[in-house]
């Protein structure tokens, strides 16, 4: 029989044992490395399990690298041989290759699998990378098992579709939600990471410098501005934000929240472990609540306890409950001008407006400055609405929270500024003297709410083919105005289309859904199939399994859907729980196309939820979309992907 010293070490107890060969030979891997892998060398694996009986149970794996040496593979599989021959031939023996596990070897590894660069001839040692300084970049692939492979630490290696992790030797950043740091000490702007700790540490924030804290996964970006951080950096936060929004690929409409040291809102905070504002005391004094960043459970909305409570604060992006003073301006040109008070909440998608808010929390006084930009409002303005909007940040001595907002994506508080009237969306048009048209005779308005009891009304075509049992809607017409109320729409959305009534001036008869009159469906162009559903009929449904948009490439959940959130050259899933629908968008790889349905199977089976395996799957295909599937959206566009997808993507990038 072959010995070796190692040998003696192996399967004596329960549990789990790497070796890497090294010339010929066999060395231990320390067990905080265990899982990671140098894709030039060999490895074997020993797992063992100890039965009720008394006995060990052995699996034995030998793993070889994808640029691993013939002498190496074959040195691995003698090291394999001799040590099942030790352990009396009991193992059970793998020869696994990378990239291509068995079940049984990952299932060792919870926290996947990482592949590294080099190998032991190239002189790469496994040591403790933050005991040295080294940089590298993996990206992660995987749905249910996680493969962490390295690639060059540049730019080029980011795409949209993958996490990456930067390890920089001791500190580690995530590209899901992550700071960097701004900084223009050499002169130059430039950007760097920071240690990432979800929930990151406060001391981390360093009053010389501005950050960025990436949230991107979840629509928004926010950025900390140090109080000595010099002019320079902080005049080049939002700019720094929509580079740093354009190289991660990010959608046009994501968020940015600016903020400067000591004026951080609730939504900032919950990031952070351990939080502390500046004066804070213990015991007695100001209670200090603390919150964890990855709390699931849903918190019932109450402006009230908004204070007491970030995770509600995050949950439902209140910082409070919208009863502080605002200004609003409509940006005419280079120029803006103060809105009428009487027609505050009122929005045309051919204007871009500036809403500045104040409120007080934790006793001091707080401003919030959002940046409304509409679907149709010329690419001008939208410019100008960025640089006056940094205009009266610094005139307000650069304390304002900066928002910016693409018609569609208003974030709750927003909506919940109006003395709890609805946000009106007038489609296109606008408000400036001289510009109105006159509106159309016949005009709908659909009126949802959110969870925070805020409502939105807007307008959409005046067809029977838009209406949706889940909302309540206001029709308009020269001889008569209906409130048609879907049965799945809540009593809060039928306030708001009654104040949507007197917003509009007008006077209104109820319509139950099934109560129509012949009048109604007349000026609806006559009665089509809508968006309807038992699900979208019904209030409890909703509240207990609320619809969740995925991309088969299991990015995360997206709550609130629009139209937009559908990417064309994915295959999206989209949960409304008694069925799951497959869309296909028209730029899919042929691959992503034909797993898409056994994607959609292997959701179900595996939700923890215990779901029907015989539930549903639709599959449909992109611009083919059915009512069924447009009434889980916000103000569905039928012609919305008839622009060239190229030209699209071109002017949102010169936003």
């Amino acid at each position: 029989m072959v010995y070796h010293p190692e040998f003696e070490k192996a399967g004596q107890q329960a549990g789990l044992q790497v070796w890497r060969i090294e010339k010929f030979d066999l060395v231990a891997v320390p067990k905080n490395l265990y899982g990671s892998f140098y894709t030039g060398d060999a490895y074997l694996i020993l797992n063992t399990i100890k039965q009720r009986s008394g006995n060990l149970q052995y699996d034995l794996h030998f793993w070889l690298g994808d640029f691993c040496t013939q002498d190496e593979s074959g040195a691995a599989a003698i090291f394999t041989v001799q040590m099942d021959d030790y352990l009396g031939g009991k193992p059970i023996q793998y020869r696994e290759v990378q990239g291509h596990e068995s079940k049984v070897l990952l299932g060792y590894f919870k926290a996947g699998l990482k592949y590294l660069k080099g190998g032991v001839a190239s002189g790469f040692k496994h040591v403790v990378t933050n005991e040295v300084v080294m940089q590298r970049v993996l990206q992660v692939k995987g749905r249910r098992v996680v493969r962490a492979t390295e690639v060059p630490v540049s730019w080029d290696s980011f795409n949209q579709g993958d996490c990456f992790i930067l390890d920089l030797g001791s500190d580690i950043a995530s590209s899901n939600i992550e700071k960097r740091n701004v900084s223009n000490a050499s002169g130059d702007m430039a950007m760097s990471m920071v240690a990432a700790e979800n929930p990151f540490s406060q001391s981390a924030l360093e009053s010389s410098d501005c950050f960025i804290l990436d949230h991107g996964s979840d629509g928004k970006i926010f950025i900390w501005k140090g109080k000595e951080a010099n002019l320079e950096e902080r005049k080049a936060a939002m700019k720094a934000a929509d580079e740093f929004i354009k190289k991660m690929g990010y959608p046009k409409h994501t968020q940015v929240q600016i903020m400067p040291e000591m004026g951080e809102t609730p939504l900032f905070k919950q990031f952070f472990k351990n939080w502390r504002d500046k004066d804070q005391t213990e015991g007695l004094g100001v209670a200090y609540v603390s919150n964890s960043i990855a709390k699931l459970e849903k918190v019932p909305f109450d402006a009230a306890t908004l204070h007491d409570s970030p995770a509600m604060s995050a949950q439902h992006g209140m910082v409070d409950g919208g009863n502080g003073e605002k200004q609003i301006w409509r940006i005419e040109g280079s120029d803006k001008l103060e809105v009428d008070p009487s027609t505050h909440g009122q929005f045309y998608g051919g204007d871009s407006y500036i809403i500045l808010y104040n409120y007080h929390h934790g006793g001091r006084q707080g401003h919030i400055i959002y940046m409304w930009q509409g679907s149709d409002s010329s690419q001008d303005e939208i410019g100008a609405s960025a640089i006056l909007g940094a205009q009266l940040d610094d005139e307000l001595g650069g304390g304002p929270v900066q928002v910016r907002v693409v018609q569609g994506k208003e974030p709750a508080h927003l909506m919940s500024l109006f003395g709890g009237q609805p946000m009106v969306v007038y489609k296109g048009g606008t408000s400036r003297d001289g510009g109105q048209s006159a509106p159309a005779g016949t005009r709908l308005f659909q009126v949802r709410s959110n969870s925070a009891g805020c409502t939105r009304a807007v307008e959409v075509d005046a067809v029977s083919s838009n209406l949706n049992s889940n909302d309540a809607f206001l029709l308009v017409t020269p001889g008569a105005s209906f409130v048609w109320m879907g049965q799945g729409a809540s009593d809060t959305e039928k306030n708001g289309t009654q104040q949507l009534c007197v917003i509009l001036g007008v006077s209104s008869s109820e319509l139950p859904e099934g109560g129509e009159t012949d009048d109604f469906w007349e000026a609806l162009g006559g009665k089509a199939a809508y968006r309807t559903s038992s699900r979208l009929r019904s209030k409890d449904k909703m509240d207990a399994h609320p619809p969740r948009l995925f991309a088969c490439s299991n990015k995360t959940g997206n709550f609130i859907m629009t139209q937009e959130d559908l990417a064309t050259d994915d295959v999206m899933i989209l949960d409304t729980w008694d069925q799951v629908f497959v869309w296909i968008g028209n730029e899919a790889h042929e691959e992503e196309k034909t797993e898409a349905m056994a994607s959609a199977v292997r959701y179900i089976e595996t939700d923890p939820a215990n779901r029907d395996r015989r539930t549903p799957i639709v599959k449909i295909k992109q611009g083919f979309e059915p009512p069924t599937f447009t009434g889980w959206f916000l103000g569905w566009d039928h012609e919305y992907w008839t622009s060239d997808p190229l030209e699209r993507a071109m002017a949102e990038l010169e936003l």
